[in-house]
């Protein structure tokens, strides 16, 4: 176990209090694209950094595509991909580019955390098969270990690497904050020809990342690096191709104290076949990545198995994952790619907007309702008890600033999806339809009371089944109260 170096631990940092209404809380997107946070080491880089956002807004991620390194050789290669130094290492990727295929096509050997400080441009380290060269971006802290994610390759045919490093930031804390309250750990299996290693159970939902990098032969590969179905460890197995003994280390990082973050693992298989084979898993709203993992075929011997070839943080521009293997050494081997990635968010409580699906009545358990028909339609109120799969009673509050929401008939998403409720314009009826920003749309959700703007007045539920909710005056003895919920939600 290995505490970052230059850290220190500075406690809770304003998460905690994401438990209460948060009614004032900006909800940013799962994915908000732009340069603000290319800093100097991402300056030299040719793909731009992405940025995704948790539902609370008050998680950040970032995925850094470093440059490819090295020329098309056989040789062994080593890159890595560093990270700005307010941005703190969770995961990363690899990624092989090839002139050929066929038996001796290039293979991963490792996608891990690289361990140290990050001296040069060009670092020398040894995994235990002599001295290598790994290439990366240059780096602009030159002192703290865990700042980059490293990617190593071999094979006979021409090829090139390159690394992808993901990152993470919390609102109310800084990296040294969150390095103090952070441990890479590792652990390393013994040498053979099929060399595997699990990591030690840290609880369940308590990874953040892993990874795995195979050691003292240049011949030997990955077929699976990943986490736990229940994220409590991280699996690395590997074969080698020469006839000699190696070994595989794991890498796995707990997640954080004190911070409010809620992991889970998804994971998809993809088609069996010959070839090269590939899988991924899209990161759905509300959460972010935060690292990511494939498993090929582990056989009993190498021409048995399928070793990984790519690891990539994304799923075109969208966060999530995709994974690829191939058959080794000609042999037509069918088999199936698992593609792995661990999710977090902020559970920001029972009241937070992006942990709720559901409007009910504190007082007579019914749940707010859109019935059939084209739009505009009236605003019902139903017995049925939402399992999350009736699109009809889906309810979210979608914070518009000021104290104020829109109350949406929809899973919460970003962008925002779902028609609105609002004041019919006459009376007391309130209707669902097309959103828009007049105050008839817009409601205040004080003391769980749903107050409409343009008439001063509160949603008012009856508890009869099917029945059309009106405006009323807002009354004082609890008979007016909503509360959220969730049902089938998150995914």
């Amino acid at each position: 176990m290995k505490k970052l170096r230059a850290a220190n631990a500075a406690g809770c940092f304003g998460l905690i209090g994401l438990s209460t209404l948060l009614l004032a809380c900006g909800q940013a997107g799962p994915e908000a694209q732009g340069d603000e946070n290319i800093d100097r080491v991402g300056e030299a880089l040719v793909t731009p950094d992405k940025i995704y956002t948790d539902g609370s807004g008050q998680l950040s991620i970032l995925v850094r595509t470093c440059d490819w390194q090295g020329s098309f050789t056989p040789a062994p290669h080593c890159s890595y991909c560093a990270l700005d130094p307010d941005w703190v290492l969770v995961g990363g990727g690899a990624e092989i580019q090839t002139s050929g295929s066929g038996s001796t096509a290039a293979k991963i050997r490792g996608s891990f955390p690289y361990p140290f400080s990050l001296a040069s441009v060009n670092l020398t380290p040894n995994f235990g098969a002599g001295t290598e060269t790994c290439i990366g971006n240059p780096p602009s802290d030159t002192t703290t270990d865990y700042l980059a994610w490293a990617a190593r390759s071999n094979g006979g045919t021409n090829h090139r690497l390159r690394a992808y490093a993901i990152g993470i930031k919390v609102a109310g804390a800084t990296a040294a904050d969150l390095r103090g309250s952070m441990f890479w750990s590792d652990t390393t299996s013994v040498s053979s020809l099929t060399p595997s290693m699990t990591s030690p159970p840290v609880g369940a939902g308590a990874l953040l990342g892993g990874g795995a990098n195979m050691l003292a032969n240049a011949h030997a590969y990955l077929t699976e690096s990943r986490p736990s179905s229940d994220a409590s460890t991280w699996t690395a197995t590997g074969r080698t191709s020469d006839g000699n003994i190696a070994g595989v280390k794991v890498y796995y990082l707990p997640s954080f104290n004190n911070f409010g973050l809620f992991s889970k693992v998804r994971s998809v298989t993809g088609s069996s076949g010959t070839g090269s084979t590939s899988a991924s898993v899209s990161t759905p709203y509300p959460w972010v990545t935060t690292s990511i993992g494939g498993r090929g075929l582990s056989g009993a011997n190498y021409l048995a198995s399928r070793t990984l070839r790519g690891l990539l943080p994304f799923v075109g521009s969208a966060n999530g994952v995709s994974d690829t293997t191939a058959p080794e050494f000609g042999q037509s081997i069918n088999g199936a790619t698992t593609a792995y990635s661990i999710n977090t968010y902020v559970d920001g409580g029972p009241f937070a907007f992006w942990n709720n699906n559901v409007i009910r009545s504190a007082d007579f358990s019914t749940s707010l309702s859109r019935p059939a028909g084209t739009a505009p339609v009236r605003l019902q109120e139903s017995t049925t008890v939402p399992n999350g799969s009736q699109t009809a009673l889906r309810w979210h509050l979608e914070d518009v600033g000021s104290g104020r929401v829109r109350i949406r008939n929809s899973n919460p998403s970003s962008p925002q999806s779902g028609e609105c409720a609002f004041w019919s314009g006459s009376g007391t009826a309130v209707q669902v339809g097309p959103c828009a920003g007049t105050n008839a749309y817009l409601w205040t959700y004080t003391v769980f009371q749903f107050k409409n703007v343009a008439t001063n007045t509160c949603l008012n539920p009856t508890g009869v089944n099917n029945a059309n909710l009106n405006l009323a005056t807002c009354a004082t003895n609890g008979s007016q109260l909503f509360t959220l919920a969730a049902a089938g939600w998150p995914p």
